[in-house]
């Protein structure tokens, strides 16, 4: 089964139908997106501080409706102490590099952010997504060398209506609609 891991503002987009200005295609485009992987049965994972970003801006009286919508959906997953010490490893393999060092101080971002990323990748590698979709280029730099990080693909209005489409997912090759079928969990 395809395992795939999710960064915050395609469910902005997505979920929320939020965006600023400039964004307005991204609604429809997350949107799209995210129906595609579920009907093809891809599984989405979130890592649980995604979801403390996109509840910071939400009414707590609020909290359980959304998380309930975005349970339905997806997989929250935790940072647990193997995903801990996944993002202790890369913390030690990028500290000191200083092209990192330099992209940092040019783009205003702060050891806490990078550190953020890194959890979101050492969750995605200890828990085997294929790639993490985000539209953030900070971290693809960060973490583009260890974890595939793919923006949102482009989904055609209806792919069932054209069997020929075809649309990537994972890194070079299409994967609708033969390349990659889906695998029941019961197999």
């Amino acid at each position: 089964m395809k395992i795939v891991c999710l960064d915050t503002h395609i469910l902005i987009w997505g979920i929320k139908k939020q965006y600023s200005v400039g964004q307005e295609d991204k609604v429809e485009l997350a949107g799209r997106f995210l129906d595609f992987l579920e009907e093809e049965k891809i599984l989405v994972y979130i890592p649980v501080p995604i979801i403390s970003e996109l509840l910071a801006p939400v009414d707590p009286s609020d909290y359980n409706a959304f998380l309930e919508v975005i349970h339905k959906r997806f997989r929250v997953i935790p940072v647990d102490e193997i995903a801990a010490i996944e993002c202790a490893k890369i913390w030690h393999s990028k500290k000191d590099d200083e092209e990192l060092k330099k992209y940092r101080e040019e783009n205003g971002i702060t050891r806490e952010r990078m550190k953020f990323d890194f959890q979101i990748a050492a969750v995605a590698i200890t828990r085997n997504c294929e790639c993490i979709y985000s539209e953030d280029p900070h971290i693809k730099k960060f973490v583009g060398d260890l974890i595939d990080v793919n923006n949102i693909p482009e989904i055609p209005d209806k792919v069932e209506e054209n069997p020929n489409s075809q649309v990537t997912l994972f890194g070079d090759s299409p994967l609708y609609p033969e390349t990659a079928p889906y695998e029941s969990e019961e197999e």
